[in-house]
């Protein structure tokens, strides 16, 4: 790499550019690339319009990235990196709802009227307050729904509704392979 050098000559557009107009790389002699940063920029415009299904897949990878998924997630909460390590240490690596020990990325739970962040949770919590929209109330009712029509340990029903139903449980009942039965 010349450390010397403050001008270099681009190879497209023959104009000759300070040093700082140039992308650095360690594969040229020069230690910059041949091309100035304008037609680098426009020559990968005409690359991406050209290979639109590979310029495509190629972001799709990159985006799907978990360091990457987690770098953008966490800017759009307002977090770093620090703050992010601190809340799964504090909630010992595990999600604040179901208490399980995260097997994957850590979501990001924020209140969707202030945007403050709550804590981290798993995909299932998380996928499941946002279907009752994080509401309280409704998450409240769901729970009494549930603790109101609980099922017995084979799953089926307590309560039937009329003769019909009853025959038909019974049926299911008997094709079952259940323990001690």
């Amino acid at each position: 790499m010349d450390q010397n050098l403050i001008e270099k000559q681009c190879r497209v557009c023959q104009e000759v550019k300070p040093i700082s107009e140039y992308y650095k790389v360690s594969s040229n002699k020069s230690g910059y690339e041949n091309r100035c940063k304008s037609c680098n920029i426009a020559a990968q415009k005409l690359w991406a319009n050209n290979n639109k299904e590979k310029r495509n897949a190629i972001e799709k990878k990159y985006r799907s990235k978990p360091e990457v998924i987690r770098r953008r997630v966490l800017q759009q909460y307002g977090i770093d990196e620090t703050i992010f390590q601190e809340l799964l240490a504090k909630q010992k690596n595990m999600c604040k709802i179901c208490e399980k020990e995260f097997t994957s990325m850590a979501h990001v739970d924020h209140c969707h009227t202030t945007g403050i962040v709550r804590g981290l949770l798993c995909g299932k919590c998380n996928r499941g307050l946002g279907m009752y929209d994080d509401d309280p109330n409704l998450l409240r009712k769901a729970a009494d729904y549930l603790d109101d029509n609980a099922a017995d340990s084979y799953g089926l029903a307590r309560l039937v509704r009329n003769k019909h139903d009853f025959e038909y449980e019974k049926e299911v009942y008997d094709k079952l392979t259940l323990p001690g039965k």
